[in-house]
């Protein structure tokens, strides 16, 4: 009887609770965002320059885990000087009236090993659409993560570029690789 006490006190103290997510900060010079898109039958690649990460995670307490990543939209390369010089127009990102891009997640759930589904939502150019990225989790520990991930967005729903498709795709496949510390 009075083991079966003890069980039941550790139980309400909470001594099997899931553990807490991990709050984490990216590692800049080691995580990216790349964009891939197509225009005119040709793929043009690009990558964000100046983004940040705010990162609370556990694979054991999905529920509780949450992340945050504001990108600096003005702040890219692109493999096309074409492209270079037409995207932070305000037909574009229209870096002028809309400096950032946000992606918040609102869940978390495990698709098998190691592999995770966010669901998230990002607003670009004040547009926030609901949006899920699939992500690999190849390292975490309570100093340390790393994630890669993708999706794929369509331009037009955040008003970015023309309305046709004929010249420039309407999708745009994102990938993230994200290395973090523990803050």
């Amino acid at each position: 009887m009075r083991a079966l006490a003890s069980l039941f006190c550790l139980l309400a103290a909470g001594a099997w609770a899931a553990p807490a997510p991990v709050r984490f900060t990216m590692l800049p010079g080691q995580s990216s965002i790349a964009f891939e898109a197509t225009n005119n039958g040709e793929k043009v690649t690009g990558q964000f320059t100046s983004f940040t990460a705010g990162i609370a995670f556990h694979p054991e307490a999905l529920e509780a885990s949450k992340a945050k990543v504001t990108v600096e939209m003005g702040k890219f390369k692109v493999s096309s000087s074409e492209a270079q010089a037409t995207l932070d127009t305000e037909e574009w990102f229209n870096v002028a009236a809309f400096p950032q891009a946000v992606f918040e997640t609102q869940s978390f759930k495990k698709m098998g090993d190691n592999r995770y589904e966010a669901a998230s939502t990002l607003t670009i150019k004040g547009h926030a659409v609901p949006v899920t990225l699939l992500f690999t989790l190849h390292e975490f520990s309570d100093k340390a993560a790393h994630v890669t991930g993708e999706t794929t967005l369509k331009r037009k729903t955040f008003q970015i570029g023309w309305d046709s498709t004929a010249a420039v795709a309407d999708d745009v496949r994102v990938t993230i690789d994200l290395q973090v510390a523990k803050e």
